[in-house]
Order: structure tokens, then sequence, then C-alpha cells
């Protein structure tokens, strides 16, 4: 059964960051534009060319976009390139808006 999916790419579409299940998402929609920003600092840093957007696909389904794409999963997936900062927790926590600045500031911290 389809579901609807929270798409976060930077270098329009060149480069998915991340991609999450609208119903795991419990943080408002500025949360998820700063998490954008976030995420945009960590891997290209031009916020001209991050977007967030809202599509529908079925669990396992290929997410078309620049470096290898994403997968739609249950749970939140990230690129390899971010996996490997190992920022996962800091990701879900945004989203789940649980300590959500708190993860904000970690990932600004990241970046450094």
């Amino acid at each position: 059964m389809p579901g609807a999916y929270a798409i976060f790419e930077g270098d329009f579409g060149g480069q998915l960051y991340a991609v999450v299940p609208v119903s795991s998402i419990r943080c408002d929609e500025a949360m998820l534009q700063a998490l954008l920003a976030a995420l945009d600092r960590l891997q290209r840093d031009d916020p001209s060319s991050a977007g967030l957007s809202f599509e529908t696909f079925a669990p396992g389904d290929a997410i078309a976009g620049g470096m290898g794409g994403a997968v739609a999963s249950p749970t939140l997936w990230l690129h390899e390139a971010l996996r490997a900062r190992a920022i996962r927790s800091a990701v879900a926590a945004v989203v789940a808006d649980r300590g959500a600045l708190r993860a904000l500031a970690r990932l600004d911290a990241e970046r450094r």
C-alpha cells in the first residue's frame, strides 16, 4: 500500500539526503525546513538548490535522484555519506520532535 514520504534533497535533486515516512513525522514544517538546511550544510552548503517535497511511494520503491537515489522505507532512510557521519539519531530526534533544537545543534556541530 502506497504511503506519503518527505524527501530532503540538495543540488536540485542531484543528491537525496533523507527520506522519511510522513506517518512518523511529529514536528512542524518549519522544523523540517531547519532539518533540510542542516543536512544541506553537511553535504553541499548550497541552500538555493535544497528542497523538501512530499511524494507517494510503496514501501521498497526506488526513489530516483542523483548519487544513487533512495528507497522508500518504513523508517528513516539516510544517504550513505550522512550515515557515515553517525547522525541518524539526531535526524530522527528532529523528525519525532524529541529534543529537536538540541539535535539540530548537534548536526551543526558535526559540520565543524
